[in-house]
């Protein structure tokens, strides 16, 4: 979040760099046409390697998190913030709303609410009413564009090298699951540290908004070294996490009856696993293996949001640095996830209770929802969250 107050005047240049009617229909048709041919490609049942499960994710989390993000509401927040809030938004929409599927269709004659069909269409159905309030409340314009071509060199390499740390840690968590070497495993997680050491180094050179991209990209890496080591769900919590997920997926419906256990009781391991594996179509350890961790990289872009309401650049990077290089972040994270969604909520109402330019009730308004996506997602962090509070 680029936090400055608009220049005198910046209304009306933004009002003025919006795009034209032409392209913004444009932009409209062809979320649409892939709207429907992802559609059409879970309805056939194919299965596409990647790309399928690139258009489903895309469907279910990457394009409604965009609409929001890029709809003309709330001005006073921009940058990373906005694409944080944006996706909490999806996040608790995804959960709240299959949990309403859950309860009522069953009564009107839909034994399994959670099955393809029903989850398929209440996706679309967010879809379209996003794209309808967008086109409804307009657009943001097109500033994110002219930021991306004004990149300097310097952030292009920060940003280039944090991108090549993803695939390096994938091909070094591959590696070992084949019983090979670690050499590029040791590779990767150098970048990693290399980058981290750029990121301090050049910090006058870069925005916030390129940091807390190589930020997101940082964690992403540190996050699948572990995730993906195994070709099965592996770890502690994960185990019991995965039952209930299966559980749930296989009878089509989430019932706290079918098994009287606290992890049941938590919709982050439940509902939402089923929701994104219904749209993904991929084997089922990895929706934990790679998609959750796909959210939970957010968390460390809210630890360098957070550290920048009061700190330098330096030291909001430098605390990024502690929060991933603590243990528990790399090495039980990846298999803690109903408390990666829960601190996700978590991190956000702490972002909206020190958003100065908010008025109170705002704040506390915005607490509140983030409260009840950390209570759905897992109970002893809104224990531990109230405490905190007290």
């Amino acid at each position: 979040d680029d936090a400055a107050s608009p220049p005198p005047g910046a209304e009306s240049l933004s009002s003025a760099r919006l795009p034209r009617p032409r392209y913004a229909n444009l932009g409209l048709c062809l979320s649409g046409a892939l709207l429907v041919a992802t559609n059409l490609l879970l309805l056939s049942g194919h299965r596409i390697a990647f790309v399928g499960a690139a258009m489903g994710w895309w469907l279910i989390m990457i394009h409604p998190t965009y609409l929001i993000c890029t709809t003309r509401v709330g001005k006073s927040t921009s940058g990373a913030e906005r694409v944080a809030y944006s996706l909490g938004a999806v996040l608790l929409g995804l959960i709240v709303g299959c949990l309403l599927l859950d309860v009522v269709l069953p009564h009107v004659g839909v034994p399994r609410p959670l099955a393809q069909l029903p989850v398929l269409f209440a996706v679309d159905a967010m879809n379209i009413a996003l794209m309808g309030w967008r086109i409804q409340r307009g657009a943001m314009g097109t500033a994110w564009r002219s930021s991306f071509r004004l990149l300097r060199r310097r952030e292009w390499r920060v940003l280039t090298v944090s991108a090549c740390c993803v695939p390096l840690v994938v091909a070094g968590a591959n590696r070992l699951n084949n019983g090979d070497g670690d050499v590029v495993a040791l590779v990767g997680l150098s970048f990693v540290a290399a980058t981290f050491v750029l990121l301090l180094w050049w910090r006058d050179g870069l925005r916030d908004s390129v940091v807390a991209t190589s930020t997101y990209l940082l964690g992403l890496s540190l996050l699948l070294a572990t995730s993906l080591r195994g070709w099965y769900v592996s770890g502690h919590d994960i185990q019991q996490e995965f039952r209930v997920f299966e559980l749930t997926k296989d009878r089509g419906v989430w019932s706290i009856g079918t098994l009287r256990d606290a992890y049941n009781a938590c919709l982050s391991i439940t509902i939402l696993p089923t929701e994104i594996s219904q749209m993904v179509r991929v084997d089922d350890p990895y929706v934990y293996k790679v998609f959750f961790q796909l959210l939970f990289a957010v968390c460390p872009v809210l630890v360098y949001l957070l550290a920048r309401r009061y700190c330098s650049k330096e030291i909001a990077i430098l605390s990024v640095v502690y929060f991933v290089g603590f243990p528990t972040f790399f090495t039980d994270m990846p298999y803690l996830n109903r408390q990666e969604i829960a601190f996700i909520f978590l991190g956000l109402a702490f972002l909206a209770m020190t958003r100065r330019r908010w008025t109170v009730w705002r704040r506390r308004a915005v607490l509140v929802v983030c409260a009840l996506g950390i209570e759905l997602s897992h109970y002893s962090t809104m224990y531990v969250f109230i405490g905190t509070l007290a």
